[in-house]
């Protein structure tokens, strides 16, 4: 597992309860990202070593330090230990930038939808539009209060910056209600190659969603992510009814441990269900941190975005898209 070590040069309050971390790579090493990606970070809480997600905040073609923003929720264990223990000087391991949230053609004309925190992915996309081409963004910004909105003096000085590119309508749940299709449709342009990102709450991206594509906007034209879902969610952990007859033994922290599979279940699912905690965060194969080694035994691997073919040869595999396809399996995490 590749891990890179950033030290915080500044922790911002971005509101009452959410903080921005600007953070400087040790030993040089700068990767590059996309807007719209996310870092994995490693968390130290006291349950144990945990990955959780969160979206880059920064862009790439502003020549700025890396920043992630990280919104408090409610038992949430990274987003808390973050926004209560991490400050200037500390260290923090992250995996290397991931996820695929970002638009397909860079240079077109663009509306965004963005739900509360989801405007974290949303600014960097805004600001590597601004700077490296010469489309018009509309951005539809919807938060639960006033004092939530996040970003609010940059976003509104971005629109002064750019006032023939990018225009900025705030939403505000508390005093206009919950947004309607009808905010939506304000929205729909009659230019059928404009694109549609949005990121938010589930609520707040389907209704948006159904309404684009009830208009005739084409599904490839759209493209969505779930904040809490690729960056913070815990894995599924439903109950398969096949028989658990394969076992998979597992290298972790230097202890050897074992769970019962079927060729039905996700690896890193029964792990999890056995009350081990093994390194994760989005489950959906787009982060790489439950990357483990194959020493023995045949799985078959899910979609992903995270390895490509040499990584499979050399053994790699992504524990919460590998489904068994022996009776015994070694894998180890501490490769």
């Amino acid at each position: 597992m590749n891990i890179l070590e950033f030290e915080v040069v500044n922790k911002i309050k971005e509101t009452d309860d959410s903080f921005s971390f600007v953070l400087k790579p040790i030993n040089n090493t700068r990767p590059g990202y996309k807007s719209g990606q996310y870092l994995p970070i490693k968390i130290h809480h006291k349950s144990g070593v945990l990955f959780r997600s969160y979206s880059l905040s920064s862009s790439p073609a502003a020549n700025e330090d890396f920043k992630i923003t990280v919104k408090r929720e409610q038992g949430g264990k990274g987003s808390n230990w973050l926004c209560d223990n991490i400050n200037v000087g500390d260290s923090l391991e992250t995996l290397y930038p991931a996820g695929n949230f970002y638009p397909q053609h860079w240079n077109t004309n663009t509306v965004l939808f963005a739900g509360g925190s989801g405007i974290t992915p949303i600014i960097s996309i805004i600001k590597t539009m601004l700077i490296k081409y010469n489309n018009k963004i509309k951005l539809f910004y919807a938060s639960s209060l006033r004092r939530s909105v996040i970003f609010k003096k940059e976003l509104k000085a971005l629109a002064l910056q750019y006032p023939e590119r990018l225009k900025v309508e705030f939403w505000l749940s508390d005093e206009q209600g919950t947004p309607t299709p009808s905010e939506f449709e304000r929205y729909i342009d009659s230019d059928p190659h404009i694109q549609y990102l949005m990121c938010g709450p589930t609520p707040f991206m389907d209704s948006a969603e159904k309404l684009l594509i009830d208009s005739g906007i084409a599904s490839d034209l759209i493209t969505k992510e779930s904040f809490t879902g690729s960056a913070s969610s815990e894995c599924d952990t439903v109950e398969s009814s096949a028989e658990k007859d394969v076992t998979v033994n597992f290298m972790l922290n230097g202890i050897k441990n074992s769970v019962m599979c079927s060729e039905d279940d996700f690896i890193l699912n029964e792990i999890i269900k056995a009350g081990i905690n093994v390194p994760s965060s989005c489950c959906a194969g787009n982060c790489g941190s439950c990357m483990c080694l194959l020493v023995s035994g045949d799985v078959i691997l899910e979609s992903n975005t995270v390895l490509d073919a040499s990584d499979e040869e050399d053994g790699w595999i992504l524990a919460c898209r590998s489904k068994p396809r022996s009776k015994n399996i070694e894998i180890s995490f501490d490769q």
